[in-house]
């Protein structure tokens, strides 16, 4: 009872439909304007990219669409179009005869309804020609089919071989279903039309439950289904008709009614709307992983057309901000060594790197970079370079640890953060140790060291004899020197028997006291001969003039710096730092390496690593901002020369 009150309802609906249209020949028409909006492509995110298919009532394509015409709606929030363009890409055609025994039936001239759609498509294909944009199929209910050809040779020649058969066999929607498959293959072009053309005898069957879910699949995949159902007319009002009037409908379609007397309508009628399409881009505003969804809205004269909501995911997450080689101790010192004098401590300031990744494979622009100290905000970038900071130090002059991190916030407005990062700041105190390395001092150390030189010389010749100091006691006079001749004359003789003799001292001739000889002398010793020397240059890389002496060298490792606690050989300058580089005897030369220094070290203007460089007769170096020419004793091979940078090293 059901299925002939619903048979009834169709029967109905096809008088309206023959009321309303005035012929039984209909192409099937919708109401209003339809937009269809493919799966959205994330590959780029956050730009996004999709296909926009728009047709008007008479499912003719809207060309000229402008970008102000469309809007996208995504989780329910509008966002503007960044770029409209209308393509032509070609059609993904699939031709689908699905033969019967009402295609057999002949005209008067003896023609069958089958030979007079055969003929009507060789005259498309001549007029198509070959090579063609588009991607061809041919499907025949019971004959071998053909895919995705570039031109339609191969058609002709296929129609050409077949023959038609009815041994009434039942007509289904198999070749339907195929069609549509075909149809869903991945296309040879982006943004490729999809078209089928089904060409079939009524089918012998309710086939409305398969209808829908065919229907529900071409949506999906942006199919138009377009259906010429060759019968008698009174074929055309029947429920199987009525469905695929719907079917087309659905999909974007058109529908005729072929009896063998009218206007076959040209095949290109079915894709000249389907080889034009819209290529839309926006920038998404997720910022949140899992399922959205997308949908679109146009402004097509006074009406307004929605697409139907799509549902897609997007893995988004948050930026990973990651320190590059993070300090983990910073040491501060004041060049003045003196805890008497107010000067302020070096270094002042501490550079810091960070790089930015993006697990979820989307990179984003940066907005804003924060970096925190002990949870306070000390830098805030806001334009590029995000990635660097300069941390200011200069405010701490106690030891102690601080806690570092740095906050970024993406265009999405997600927020990141690096690990929280320690970092302990020593700050020494001023000492007298490098007492001797200060300038103002240097002049009073010179005066004393000249007249403890005089001293040492003074006493060295004194105790020498080459200097006899006077005595203070009072002379003897010349009387007292004399012995009067009558003294000689009584004087007795001297008996060597019973006299004793004057025995000779063992301190005769000597100059010195007994009790000098209680002190041990330091024997003479011989000087250690320098393999190479250190030749100070001025700012402009000019040998120093001769008031300031070659520095020798002479340790198999020898420690350059500012501290005279860490380095042997002490250069007071702020661009040096306690322990700078290091020199280490090899053979008949010096390897100069960095002990890891910020300021860095250089020979003849290339850096210097921590692995060292072999040292050569005539080098140029700079420790720091310090200058050096390097010279050995005996120059055994000497570099090439150096060609002299326009400035020096920074």
């Amino acid at each position: 009872m059901r299925n002939q009150l619903h048979r009834l309802l169709l029967l109905f609906g096809g008088l309206l439909l023959i009321f309303f249209t005035g012929s039984l020949n209909v192409v099937w028409a919708q109401t209003s304007a339809s937009v269809n909006l493919t799966f959205p492509d994330t590959s780029k995110f956050p730009l996004i990219s999709a296909f926009l298919d728009i047709h008007n009532a008479q499912g003719n394509f809207i060309r000229g669409l402008k970008q102000t015409q469309v809007t996208i709606l995504e989780d329910n929030q509008r966002l503007a179009v960044k770029e409209l363009s209308e393509l032509n890409p070609g059609v993904q055609f699939i031709l689908a005869l699905n033969p019967g025994r009402s295609m057999a039936i002949r005209n008067a001239e003896g023609v069958s309804r089958y030979d007079l759609i055969s003929m009507v498509l060789r005259d498309w294909i001549v007029a198509s020609g070959k090579p063609s944009q588009d991607d061809l199929s041919l499907l025949i209910s019971g004959a071998p089919e053909i895919t995705h050809l570039p031109d339609t040779s191969q058609w002709q020649t296929t129609l050409d071989a077949y023959q038609l058969e009815t041994r009434g066999d039942t007509v289904s929607l198999d070749v339907l279903t195929r069609a549509l498959e075909i149809a869903s293959d991945p296309t040879t072009r982006s943004g490729m039309g999809r078209v089928v053309v089904f060409i079939t005898s009524p089918p012998d069957e309710d086939v409305a439950v398969g209808l829908q879910s065919l229907a529900g699949r071409a949506n999906q995949q942006g199919i138009h289904i377009n259906i010429v159902l060759v019968s008698t007319p009174d074929m055309f009002l029947s429920p199987v008709a009525i469905q695929l009037h719907t079917l087309a409908e659905q999909t974007n379609g058109k529908f005729f009614g072929f009896s063998g007397v009218e206007d076959f309508p040209n095949f290109e009628d079915y894709l000249e709307n389907s080889r034009h399409i819209y290529s839309l881009l926006y920038e998404s505003r997720l910022a949140t992983p899992g399922d959205h969804q997308i949908g679109v809205e146009v402004q097509v004269d006074d009406q307004l057309v929605s697409s139907t909501p799509l549902i897609f995911n997007v893995n988004v997450q948050a930026p990973v901000p990651i320190f590059v080689s993070p300090p983990t101790e910073i040491s501060r010192a004041s060049l003045t060594q003196s805890a008497e004098e107010q000067a302020p401590f070096f270094p002042v300031s501490q550079p810091l790197d960070i790089l930015v990744e993006f697990p979820d494979g989307f990179p984003r622009s940066i907005v804003t970079a924060t970096l925190y100290v002990d949870n306070a905000a000390i830098i805030v970038n806001t334009k590029s370079p995000f990635e660097h900071f300069n941390w200011d130090i200069s405010q701490y002059t106690t030891s102690g640890e601080h806690h570092i991190r740095v906050e970024v916030v993406d265009s999405l407005g997600i927020q990141g953060t690096t690990i929280e990062t320690p970092v302990h700041i020593t700050v020494a105190n001023p000492s007298k140790a490098a007492f001797i390395t200060r300038p103002k001092n240097r002049p009073f150390l010179a005066v004393l060291a000249i007249l403890l030189a005089g001293s040492v010389l003074a006493l060295v010749l004194i105790l020498g004899g080459r200097i006899k100091p006077r005595s203070h006691m009072k002379p003897v006079s010349s009387e007292a020197k004399t012995v009067p001749v009558k003294r000689l004359l009584t004087r007795k003789p001297i008996d060597p028997l019973t006299q004793p003799l004057p025995v000779k001292s063992e301190t005769a001739g000597r100059h010195l006291p007994l009790w000098m000889d209680r002190f041990q002398w330091p024997q003479r010793r011989s000087t250690t001969k320098a393999i190479a020397f250190l030749v100070h240059l001025t700012e402009d890389n000019d040998l120093e003039s001769g008031t300031v002496p070659p520095i020798p060298l002479t340790g198999a490792r020898i420690s350059v710096g500012r501290d005279p606690i860490h380095a042997t050989l002490v250069i007071d300058n702020p661009s040096i730092e306690p322990l700078h580089a290091i020199l280490q005897l090899e053979t008949d030369t010096y390897r100069l390496s960095d002990a890891g220094s910020v300021g860095g070290t250089w020979v003849n203007y290339a850096p210097v690593s921590q692995e060292g460089t072999l040292l050569e007769h005539g080098d140029l170096i700079h420790i720091g901002r310090v200058g050096f020419r390097f010279t050995l004793r005996q120059p055994s091979r000497i570099r090439k020369p150096v060609i002299m940078p326009e400035e020096p090293p920074q």
